[in-house]
């Protein structure tokens, strides 16, 4: 799935060589996920400086929330994925596409960052999607988690209907694995390492792959 930057143009953006005299204000809406990483980044080494913005980020767990905010005018820009962008394009928000954070918009994925995680108690292996079938599984819904699962589902010969899903927010999918609440969680990198590292007898059912399935 396509990570894609989305944002309101607001007229502020056309001011041109302004910014090398008076640096231009923009707040950047992102995600506790690895591959937003190039935004922090970004800030804490003054490259966004380099451009004459003084960029704030503001911190959100998952796109869903990120485009309420920008709705909100909570921030100008986001970094996000596909799928909250295009749910948002479809409900008719007036996002645009400014450009692709992983610099390859001819890719059919980018779910090298998804992971499926099932608790020992589920009884679902490594690799045994099919396995999912009828399991409660955790995850933000409307985000990349959501689309990822979704073509594992499509692979297994499954479909949405076979699964229960759980609307989890990231930061709490661990706790949700760890009582019980469900049998296995969808989501992002760090929060898949965090749930193998702290709950005991967690299994990757698979992490990345789906070429061509989205």
């Amino acid at each position: 799935m396509k990570h894609l930057i989305a944002a309101i143009l607001a007229a502020t953006l056309s001011t041109g060589t302004a910014w090398a005299e008076d640096p231009l204000p923009i707040r950047i809406g992102a995600a506790s996920a690895v591959d937003h990483a190039p935004v922090f980044i970004g800030v804490e080494k003054g490259i966004f400086a380099a451009h004459g913005l003084d960029a704030d980020v503001v911190m959100y767990q998952s796109g869903v929330d990120m485009v309420n905010g920008l709705m909100n005018g909570a921030q100008e820009v986001n970094v996000m994925g596909s799928v909250p962008f295009l749910s948002g394009i479809s409900r008719g928000f007036p996002l645009v596409l400014i450009g692709h954070l992983h610099g390859d918009p001819n890719r059919t994925d980018y779910s090298d960052n998804q992971s499926v995680i099932a608790s020992a108690e589920s009884g679902v292996k490594k690799a045994d999607i099919a396995a999912l079938a009828g399991k409660r599984i955790g995850l933000p819904r409307g985000t990349g988690a959501e689309g990822y699962l979704f073509g594992l589902l499509k692979s297994a010969g499954l479909s949405e209907k076979d699964v229960q899903l759980v609307n989890v927010q990231p930061a709490e999918l661990v706790t949700a694995l760890t009582q019980g609440d469900v049998d296995a969680i969808s989501i992002w990198q760090p929060w898949a390492a965090t749930a193998l590292t702290k709950i005991e007898g967690t299994v990757e059912v698979v992490a990345g792959g789906l070429r061509g399935l989205l």
